[in-house]
Order: structure tokens, then sequence, then C-alpha cells
């Protein structure tokens, strides 16, 4: 397994601040953060762009400022979703969405007015899922925004909480919950939502706790801080804070490591996507509601990201992104393949769609990611469609490293591949076509200007055909 390592990248942009929230939009490569608390009865109403460098203000105007709301980015429809908070007037129930430039305000009905709720988006569906938060008592409830209205999808499952910590698994397509608090105490059970039912999965793992933040980094979810209790008045000892990452593979929790950012909660993390980096934003090492409360608030900028492989050289598969996702049969997407670091050699991606291999992407030496054009089957073709046509499919996009050692063609180990769900729309009476275009492209090396998109990268990629099997290096 690879190592798991945390940078401090600056401590310029943002103030300090708790109970924001952050999530990272994948067409134009920004994790944006917005609102949170100052621990001084005020709360933030600014939202801030993070390109990997810096912070940049990018809007002053918009919801109203709060504290402990949510956001998730809905990949379908471009757009971060905001829902609910607090302010020092009470609590909030709107929904807002922001497209890069403005925010809207969409609905103002829907869920009851709660924070400290958790969001993720399910690409599968195509539904921001809401769970849980606290609206003057604690909420176990489950509901979906399909962009245009919420929809109560249940209330059984998880018992109510605030704080919980939530992610979706695009591999195995299962929303994964962790923790929260049902009074003042932690959790530690794991939980997942398939979209009908949830399911508990596990209560062994990290510490119970309440505040920590969940993100999906590829293949895993990964998930940070948190605090045992979120209140012990005196004279009871001040909970403990947490400073552990944990990863959840779908079965066991595993502990990477305790370097880093330190103990902190009610910080910010987002995945981003790109660069293969987890993002973390701010938080307080101190237990909020203490005597020392403001001297534990943060406004530093951390990334964790992995180094090397297990069962092989040179960097691990990161992370696969796909542009447009859904989409309709025969038409052609954009894959962009993350590298969890430079490649020390050329290095051969096979592309797998459903289980059948189709082509390779060739990364030059010194290269991190690269993109390559893929023309998704209709039903009844050979890449995994088995003679259906017309409705809805979910197809699985699949990356695998290979390489040549010693003039031999060999796969490295599953331990070395990712994957991305694509949702597939299709019309009855089409005839099969080909899965992949007869293309490879490679990466040039130049710099992506602010804002690309993925298939803008791709355009300034080489163009070279390359045979389905492994390439010679």
């Amino acid at each position: 397994m690879a190592k798991v390592l945390w940078t401090q990248k600056q401590d310029m942009g943002p103030r300090p601040r708790i109970g924001h929230a952050m999530t990272y939009d994948a067409p134009r490569r920004r994790v944006v953060l917005f609102g949170g608390d100052s621990l001084a009865n005020a709360s933030f109403g600014d939202t801030w762009e993070w390109d990997g460098d810096s912070w940049t203000q990018v809007q002053d105007i918009g919801p109203a400022a709060r504290a402990f709301h949510a956001m998730a980015f809905d990949g379908t429809r471009r757009r971060t979703v905001l829902f609910g908070g607090r302010n020092p007037t009470g609590f909030l129930g709107d929904t807002w969405e922001w497209d890069g430039e403005n925010w809207t305000q969409v609905a103002d009905s829907g869920p009851a007015r709660r924070h400290g709720h958790a969001m993720a988006f399910d690409p599968n569906r195509q539904r921001i899922v809401l769970f849980g938060g606290d609206a003057d008592g604690r909420l176990n409830d489950t509901w979906e925004w399909d962009g245009n209205e919420w929809v109560q999808q249940g209330d059984s499952g998880p018992s109510a909480r605030i704080h919980p910590a939530m992610a979706y698994d695009t591999g195995r397509s299962r929303l994964v919950l962790f923790g929260g608090a049902a009074q003042d105490l932690g959790l530690g059970d794991t939980w997942e939502w398939d979209g009908t039912a949830w399911t508990e999965e596990s209560d062994f793992g990290p510490d119970p706790c309440a505040g920590g933040v969940m993100v999906f980094k590829g293949s895993r979810a990964a998930l940070f801080g948190g605090m045992a209790s979120i209140a012990a008045p005196p004279p009871q000892p001040a909970p403990a804070l947490f400073d552990r990452s944990w990863e959840w593979d779908g079965r066991h929790w595993t502990a990477r490591q305790d370097m880093g950012p330190g103990n902190r909660v009610f910080h910010a993390m987002a995945f981003d996507e790109s660069r293969s980096r987890i993002v973390l934003f701010g938080g307080s090492a101190a237990p909020i509601g203490g005597d020392n409360a403001a001297t534990g608030l943060r406004g530093d900028t951390w990334e964790q990201f992995e180094e090397g492989t297990s069962g092989g050289t040179g960097p691990a598969l990161a992370a696969v992104h796909v542009e447009p996702n859904p989409a309709a049969a025969g038409t052609t997407v954009t894959v962009l393949v993350t590298l969890s670091g430079p490649a020390p050699t050329e290095v051969n991606i096979v592309l797998l769609f459903n289980g059948a291999e189709m082509t390779t992407l060739a990364l030059a030496a010194g290269a991190s990611s690269g993109a390559i054009d893929l023309q998704i089957p209709h039903w009844g073709s050979d890449a995994g469609h088995h003679g259906q046509s017309g409705g809805t499919r979910t197809g699985i996009v699949q990356c695998r490293v290979a390489r040549r050692r010693s003039g031999v063609c060999q796969h490295d180990d599953s331990s070395r591949r990712d994957e991305r769900p694509v949702v597939v729309s299709n019309s009855a009476g089409h005839p099969t076509r080909g899965a992949l275009a007869d293309r490879t492209l490679r990466r040039d090396g130049s710099k992506r200007a602010t804002g690309d998109s993925v298939a803008a990268l791709a355009r300034r990629c080489r163009v070279r055909t390359t045979p389905t099997s492994c390439a010679s290096s």
C-alpha cells in the first residue's frame, strides 16, 4: 500500500474558521469553499477557490453568511449545491447553486431547516443525497436533490445524529457514512446507502467521533479528524480531538498515519481529482465551547497525497475522471487518467469498458496525467453489454497500469487499478458500434490554462496510434 503523506501548502487565503464547507468542481479543476464561523458570534458569507497553488476570493454576494451547512458538486449539471446551515439568526433551509461565476437560489422548500448535516453526489443516480443534522433535535432523514426538487427517501437507517462524515464511493456505487453525535458523545458506526436502503457495515475502526470529514479518493474513502464529544461542560474534562487518517475499502477501516495537520475538528476537505490530492482547510485544534476555543482556530491549507506503490515500481493510478457523464451510447467521452506522481519512465494505461480491454493510453516519462477519447458502445456490443437495447445502464470505465519488463508485457496487480462508473442512455434499434476511438492521446507536458475543461486538455495532447495490448516502451 502506498505511503500517505501530508504537506502544508500555505496559511494565506480565507480567514481562520470552522464549520465551512468545501467541494471539488471537476470541470474547472477548482476546490470551492464557502462560509464558516469565526467563533466571535459572526459567520462568513465569502466564496473562495483553490487551484493547487493559491486561494482566490471569487464572490461575496450569494447565500447569507452561515456555518455548518453542507455542499456537494453535481457532476451532471456542473453545479456546486449548498443547503442549510446556521447563523446568529437561526437555522437555514435554503438551496443554492454555484456555477463558477454566480450563486443562484434554486429552492426554499424541502428538508427542514438544519445544520450539521452531510451531503454527497451520487453520479449513478444523478442525485445529491442529504442525511441527518440538527433542527432543535437530531435528525435521521434521507433526502435527494435532482436539480429541481428535494424528495424524501426515508427516515430509517442510521440513528439520528449531527456532524457525521459522508462520501460517495464511485467504485462500489455506495454512499459511506461514519460517526456523528447522537447527543454529545461521538458514534463509531459505518453505514452505506445504495440508493434504496441503508445498511450497517461496521462498528469497528476509527475512534467514535463527530466533526470529522470524509472524501472519496479514487479507490477508497478517506477520513480525517473529529472529536470524541461535541460538548463537555465543566467540570468534565475536555473531549479528545483526533489527528489520524483512516481509509475504508468497503470491508475494513485501515489507520494510515497520524502526522500532518494535527488534532482537528470542524475543518473541511475535498479531493482534487486532477492532481490526486486531498485538500484540507481550517478547523479548530481545540474543543469548541471551551475557554481556549478561539486560540485553536486554524486558517492553514494542507494536502494529502500518496507516495510510492506496493507490488511494483513507479506511481500508482490515483483517479479517473470521465466527461461528460452521463453520456449517450455511441457518443464520445473524454477520460482523464491521473497518477499518484510523475512517471519515472513511459507508462502505458490499459483502458477497459465493462471488463473488455479496448486500447492503451501512453504517458511519457515525467507525465502525471493524460487524456483519451472513448466512444461509448451501444448495448449488444462486445464491450460488456449483453444484447439489451433501450433504457439507461451503468457502464464501468476501468484503467490498469501496464509496462514492459525485460521485453515482456506484464500487468500490475489490482492495487494499481482505478475505475469510474458512467451512466449510459441507449436508444432501441441502434446498430452495435465500436467501443473506442482508434487513437491514443499523449500528454505534451504543457500546463493546462485556468478554467479549461477535460476536453480542452485532450485537444492539447499529441495523437499517436497504439495497439490495444501492452505497448513497447
